[in-house]
């Protein structure tokens, strides 16, 4: 603890000259220098100001030139490097600056943060050096031949293949076989680019750098008086602009991502004409025992009973929604629809469709078919196929919902069971502070868009005085600059008022409103399937979210389904104004049961609830710790 502190004074009065040299010969005010105590066992200086790109530094002759630079990025799931490195802040966007003028040991026992320790190495004499680490959990040691950082290479790391992560403990450097290097030469007076990536997850955490030499029989820290500093700045970029350049960056390996795992037959259906809408079943009455029948009255329901009441439509083909973690299932998959009687619905719907129009549809093929089972009235199935016309290569896209009436077989079009395609889809975004989630959203929102060729959407966007981005800024993008609303609202976050004056601007109420979530993928067909599963006057849609562990992500979905979450959620403005909304004296600076309360009255309304398990509609894990409950007139404590 006593070097800590003195390890803050020395930071301290670098920072104070180095801020006077600035204002001296700038002219330019820094906004703050605080020190962030993290727990008893880290202690860091945050020092939030505004600059540009560092580059490297080089008076050799000053004391204050021993020491490496330290780039620290807190809240960062998982204890792999390799989960560091996929952050899109990494390699130049910490949230913290830091310096290292002691041995090569750094310390900090706070839970999920990754560190990159970087700089030169200045070796005593010349000859052969063999390198050793040791950290909690993993790390990599990468040397450069020269001080060009372009030649580095890794020369060691604490890492097991086996079981996909590593750690030792403290001076320990023969638990894995990689821990040592081999030798390197290195020549006295030769600067050596060296650097140092480390991952922590929960526990004990440190990274530990030795060297030694033939004549030497143990290794020893590297000391203080053999490193040079890379960069002698310690202020970081502001948030604003590092996530707008970091994730501006990483879009296009998103874009790539999404087209391999979506096929091209699937993007293709959303490009193929829909078959027009026609009186080619015949009406019936609509009837749902999901709003009324002999055992209960949905308008008389108790408190958070709708809950227990619904249940969750089946799916055909199966549907890659199984979710678990290390092999252990959390979720199972949706439910498949019994294949024969949906092969048999959909050519009963063909069959009616070839001889209403006279022209000769055949199918091609089934792109997915939701199956609303009722066990009182009958059957609804929410058709999307894909049809041509014989001895034509040309494809339409039947999408339709058909109703099969109890223990009868016949097919019809129940009353005011129409899907709207043309109907703009308003996304509302309540946002304080989330910048990094907010830039996620842009990426996803932009590539599911680009893919499905769907325009028909916008975002209302309600502010809470975010001090982490310039919101017009980020939405100024070819794409979403006509299609984005920003509503600027002052004061503590307030989730149900913020939906509330969202929902309000959408300016018809023949429009759906899509309450969505920020660390939420989006998935490319669900601007087309909110429209699909969501009737005015008749249906709610809440797909169920798909929560991922703490660093997985929509590859290997590793988590569970929140089944018990119902904050996502579409429906037309005009049930919206018919439901009352969002209760905002209830559910004020808080939240956690307004979304089973609106349900409750979405029921009471004799709404309909659609739902099932939405592929690719997952939840990233992120720490929660100072999102919302930051007043606006204080600091950000990550800058």
């Amino acid at each position: 603890m006593g070097f800590r502190s003195l390890l803050r004074l020395r930071r301290h009065q670098r920072a104070g000259k180095l801020l006077i040299f600035v204002v001296a010969a700038c002219s330019i005010s820094f906004l703050f220098i605080k020190y962030s105590e993290r727990n008893r066992n880290a202690s860091v200086v945050i020092e939030n100001v505004m600059t540009n790109l560092v580059q490297p530094f080089a008076d050799e002759k000053s004391t204050a030139n021993l020491s490496l630079n330290v780039y620290v990025w807190r809240e960062l799931c998982g204890v792999n490097v390799q989960d560091m490195k996929q952050t899109p802040t990494f390699p130049y966007y910490p949230d913290q600056k830091e310096f290292l003028n002691d041995v090569f040991e750094v310390s900090d026992n706070t839970e999920y943060y990754g560190q990159r320790i970087f700089g030169f190495l200045q070796p005593p004499t010349s000859g052969p050096y063999r390198f050793a680490i040791a950290s909690d959990d993993s790390s990599e040691l990468w040397l450069s031949e020269s001080e060009d950082p372009k030649g580095k290479r890794l020369i060691s790391r604490v890492f097991d293949e086996k079981a996909c992560c590593g750690w030792t403990k403290k001076d320990e450097l023969n638990k894995y076989p990689t821990q040592m290097s081999q030798f390197v030469s290195l020549q006295r007076g030769n600067r050596y680019y060296i650097e140092v990536i480390h991952k922590q997850g929960v526990g004990d955490g440190f990274a530990q750098v030795f060297w030694s030499t033939p004549s030497e029989a143990e290794f020893r820290l590297i000391s203080f008086e053999h490193f040079r500093k890379y960069s002698n700045t310690s202020v970081v970029l502001a948030k604003k602009d590092a996530y707008h350049m970091a994730f501006s960056n990483k879009y296009q390996s998103q874009f790539e991502m999404k087209v391999n795992m979506a096929s091209r037959r699937t993007l293709k259906f959303y490009s193929l004409s829909l078959v027009p809408k026609a009186n080619y079943l015949p009406l019936c009455e609509y009837k749902s025992s999901a709003v009324w029948n002999l055992v209960w009255n949905a308008s008389v329901i108790s408190q958070y009973e709708s809950l227990k009441l619904l249940y969750l439509s089946n799916v055909y083909p199966p549907d890659d929604t199984g979710m678990g973690d290390s092999g252990i299932v959390m979720g199972w998959p949706n439910r498949v629809a019994d294949k024969e009687v949906v092969e048999s619905v959909v050519n009963k719907t063909i069959g009616s469709l070839r001889r209403y129009t006279s022209r000769n549809y055949v199918l091609e093929r089934i792109h997915r078919v939701i199956h609303k089972p009722d066990p009182v009235y009958g059957d609804r199935f929410s058709l999307d196929v894909e049809v041509s016309l014989e001895r034509s290569k040309r494809s339409f896209r039947l999408s339709e919902h058909v109703f099969v009436k109890t223990g009868s077989g016949q097919l019809c079009f129940q009353e005011g069971i129409i899907w709207k395609n043309s109907a703009t889809v308003y996304f509302i975004l309540p946002v304080k502070n989330q910048g990094n989630w907010v830039y996620h959203f842009i990426n996803e929102l932009t590539i599911a868009s680009s893919l499905t060729n769907d325009l028909n959407f916008h975002v209302m966007v309600i502010d809470f005085e975010s001090r982490d981005i310039d919101m017009e800024k980020a939405f100024n993008t070819t794409l979403l600059r006509d299609r984005h609303t920003l509503v600027k609202m002052t004061g503590k976050f307030y989730k149900t008022l913020a939906l509330n004056e969202g929902v309000a601007r959408v300016p018809s109420e023949h429009d759906v409103v899509f309450l969505f979530d920020l660390h939420i993928d989006v998935p490319v067909d669900i601007i087309d399937s909110v429209r699909k599963n969501t009737i005015e006057g008749r249906i709610v849609f809440y797909p169920i979210v798909g929560r991922l562990d703490c660093g997985k992500s929509l590859t290997d979905h590793q988590g569970f389904w929140a089944e018990d979450g119902f904050g996502l959620l579409a429906m037309y403005k005009s049930d919206w104004n018919r439901v009352g909304g969002m209760d905002v004296e209830k559910f004020k600076y808080k939240w956690g049961g307004e979304d089973w309360d609106f349900l409750d009255r979405v029921v009471r309304a004799k709404l309909e609830v659609e739902r099932f398990k939405y592929p690719g509609l997952y939840h990233h894990f992120h720490h929660k710790r100072g999102m919302w409950d930051m007043d606006p007139t204080t600091s950000n404590p990550l800058g």
